[in-house]
This record gives C-alpha cells, structure tokens and sequence, in this order.
C-alpha cells in the first residue's frame, strides 16, 4: 500500500522557498530604497534652505539698521528734530497749520539739548565736535627766527632794551617799504641772546619767510655791525669738462649765456673736488645761487649747456657742518668751548699749529710716533736689544 502525500504541506513549503526570488518583491525593495534616499536629500535640502534663509534675513536686517544710521546722518540738525519731536499738527477743519510745542519741547530744539537727543535716541551716532580755525587755534602761537651776525664781527645792539631794537628794526622795515601782499610786515617782539644772536618774533610764517630771505637787505641798516650773509641755494652740476676754470670771467658769462641765466644770479662758483686735468676729463661743479625759484628750475629741468658739452644738473645736499677746532660733527669753530684736536696726530692743538713739524703722523720723522716705537721695541719680546 503507497504512502500518502500531503498537497498542503508540498504547497506551503513551495510558497516559502520561493519568496526570496520573487520579481515584485524585489521592485517593491528597490522602490522603498529610493523613497528612503530621496526623502534624506529632501530634508537636507531643507535644512540647508533653511541656514540660507536665516542668514539672508540677518543681512537684510542689517542693511535696513544701515540704510536708518545714514538717512538719520544724511539729515540736518533741524530736520532731525522735527522728526523725534513733532511740532505742527494740522487742523482738520480749516487744514491750517496749528503748534501743539509745548514747553519742554522747545527747549528740546536748542542746540544744547540737541547733543541730549542724540545720546538718549538709539542706533544714533554721536555727532563730532566743529572743527575750530587755524586762527582761533594759533592765536596765541607767534612765528619766528634766529639771525646772527657773519663771524668776525662785533654783537649787534649792545646795551639796547628788546623795545629799543624793535623800534628801530620796524622803522628800518618801514623805510624799505616791506609788505607781503599790501601787507605790511613788522616785529612784535625780540630776544637778544648773550653770544649776539637776535631772535624775531612776528605774527605770521610769511612775515617770518619774507625777514628770513631778504635779511642781507635790512639787517645793516637797523644796526651797522649786524651784517647777515643772503640766503644761497646750492645746485651741482656734473660732468663740467675739467678745462672750466673758476676763476676765468668769461667761462661763467659763456655759461650763463649759454642758459639764459642772468650773471648776477650767480654769487660764487667753486669746484667739488678739483679734477687734476691729467687724470679726469670731467669733474663736478657747484654753483649757489640767491635766487631760489631759478635753483628750482635749474633743479627740475636738470639740463645745462656748456661749450657742446651737455651737463647734468642737481639739488646739492651738503653733509653736516664739522668743528674744525674740536672735529666733533654739529659743530661750529667760532663758538666752540671744547678742547682742540689736531686732525693728524689727535693732540690738544689745531692743525695749524702741527704744521711746524712739517711731516705727517706717520712719518718717521715724528716725535711723537718715535717715542712710541721705542717705547714699544722696549717692551716687546719680536724687537730684542
């Protein structure tokens, strides 16, 4: 007799092994995965729209902030006013103007509360205060300068009052007719130093410029030993041929005639450093002269004619003034105080009175270097006895 078979159990058991590889239920997996992934992009997006969102509304914030801060600077004090505190109402009836100001409202219009309205009204900057003039600031402030007599000459106004030499010094100015743009120029006041130096004090630097560059005009006229030297402006010239000779008239007349350069604008001429004629054929050449709109001309053009020669020109800066007493750079011969210094063997004397020994300080024929070297073979072992 044959077994029996059970259909149901062949049925469910078909039906169970075969649920993996059904082809909707795959769709149905592939489906629900996409679902899934777009839905986290969606809420990214959202997200990300919503960062957008809030800092475009902080920037549109700041800008209306901004937009009030310059409409409130754009108005004028009076308009501002009006604005926090309103003054005219309109009447309906007859559409005319009526003031509703009260007390403390106009006071609040003046300008000291103004400053008020500004520190109490927010997002307001505070306003700045007016700037003063030059003239209120610097009228207390006198301009001056300094002025001393050439070297070799005595002290000027000796045993006058500073009211004594500001009463001839403004006469003298008076009579040379002195004026800056119809203006007339005078000194109010005067120190006189013991070493002979006058300080001029005026109400102005103009007045100040104009005493300062025509000083070698009045000067000796207020006082015969105040005689000051003019103001020169120094130009240097290159590559001058080393045939120009200084001391020749006619080479400075062909050169000024060459540059339409009046001679008299010329007041000394003198080499850089003398090229020997032999060695170099070019040197350089300084030149001063009073005029300081002409330096500056010469100055900016920069081009000189000479002979067929093309020179080249340019503002000379001297280096800094140096003792010839004491060698220390600042100073001055003629008012120095310190101790002498000779230049070649460095003694307490100056370079003229080391002159009578006729040699320099590394001559042999020097005591002071003989002494040296004897004392210096005595008590060293590389020169024995």
């Amino acid at each position: 007799m044959c077994p029996t078979i059970d259909d149901s159990n062949l049925m469910i058991e078909d039906s169970i092994g075969n649920y993996d590889s059904d082809p909707i239920r795959e769709d149905n997996k592939e489906m629900v995965h996409l679902l899934k992934s777009l839905n986290k992009k969606a809420e990214e997006n959202k997200k990300n729209n919503a960062k957008t969102q809030a800092i475009t509304n902080k920037l549109l914030a700041a800008y209306e902030k901004m937009s009030h801060r310059i409409d409130l600077i754009n108005k004028t004090p009076k308009d501002f006013i009006k604005a926090i505190i309103p003054n005219k109402k309109i009447n309906n009836n007859n559409n005319t103007p009526q003031d509703t100001t009260t007390q403390q409202e106009k006071q609040a219009t003046k300008v000291g509360d103004y400053s008020r309205a500004l520190q109490t009204t927010p997002h307001i900057p505070h306003p700045l205060p007016a700037i003063p003039k030059f003239s209120k600031v610097n009228r207390f402030k006198l301009a001056y300068i300094t002025l001393r007599s050439k070297v070799g000459h005595s002290k000027p106004f000796k045993n006058l009052s500073a009211h004594s030499i500001q009463t001839k010094i403004n006469q003298v100015l008076k009579d040379v007719n002195a004026k800056f743009y119809e203006e007339n120029i005078f000194v109010s006041a005067v120190v006189r130093f013991t070493n002979g130096t006058i300080k001029l004090c005026a109400k102005n630097k103009a007045s100040v410029q104009w005493l300062l560059e025509n000083k070698h005009k009045w000067t000796h006229l207020a006082d015969p030993s105040f005689i000051t030297s003019p103001n020169l402006h120094h130009v240097i010239i290159h590559l001058c041929p080393a045939f120009f000779d200084i001391s020749d008239e006619s080479d400075i007349s062909e050169l000024c005639e060459q540059n339409s350069i009046d001679r008299e604008e010329i007041k000394k001429v003198r080499w850089l450093k003398t090229p020997n004629i032999e060695e170099k054929d070019f040197g350089s050449l300084v030149i001063s002269l009073e005029n300081r709109n002409l330096s500056y001309d010469i100055i900016k053009g920069g081009d000189l004619l000479f002979k067929g020669n093309l020179l080249r020109a340019a503002r000379y800066q001297p280096g800094p003034p140096q003792c010839y007493n004491c060698l220390h750079v600042g100073n001055l011969a003629f008012n120095c105080k310190n101790k002498p210094m000779c230049i070649k063997c460095r003694e307490e004397h100056t370079l003229r009175e080391y002159l009578k020994y006729h040699h320099s300080a590394y001559s042999s024929y020097c005591p002071i270097k003989k002494t040296e070297l004897d004392s210096f073979k005595n008590t060293s072992s590389q020169f024995p006895q």
